[in-house]
């Protein structure tokens, strides 16, 4: 039962950390935010099969990547930079899972991000290919997540 423990800090986090947005204390929202996130990247972690340390770390990044977006100074690049590497390590544990094409997911994903891009392209200026790149990164590990459905496992073998 090692999960209880984890469980009880992160939803205990997450109360502290909506109690500091309603009463505007921002240092005790920095403190608590990322604290669920992590205890569920430790609680992943505990988990078996070849991609379970891949979804940790990835949920360590992401939590890295809120983090650094809620700092009272400009760190939008290193927390854009911190969900980039959450999906790519997103993207390695869900192809680890399944190389099955999933053509059928493939179609949908891929007019998503068109669309996502040429919405925002006009907006971009000097960080249309960067945008483009996380567009990318962000269609594929969806692509990869969906084509786990079905799967009912939560770590591969």
């Amino acid at each position: 039962m090692r999960s209880r423990p984890l469980a009880i800090v992160g939803l205990a986090a997450a109360a502290v950390f909506f109690s500091a947005v309603v009463i505007d204390t921002p240092p005790l929202q920095w403190l608590a935010k990322p604290i669920p996130v992590l205890a569920l990247a430790l609680w992943a972690g505990m988990q078996h099969g070849r991609d379970a340390k891949w979804i940790a770390a990835g949920l360590g990044f992401s939590a890295l990547g809120d983090l650094l977006l809620s700092l009272p100074f400009d760190a939008f690049v290193f927390g854009l930079l911190a969900f980039l590497l959450a999906h790519l390590l997103y993207l390695t544990a869900f192809v680890l899972r399944t190389r099955a094409p999933a053509l059928g997911w493939a179609v949908p994903v891929t007019a998503f991000g068109v669309i996502v891009f040429v919405t925002l392209q006009p907006h971009l200026g000097e960080l249309r290919y960067a945008v483009l790149a996380y567009v990318i990164v962000i269609c594929s590990m969806m692509w990869r997540a969906l084509a786990q459905l079905g799967r009912g496992d939560f770590c591969a073998k």
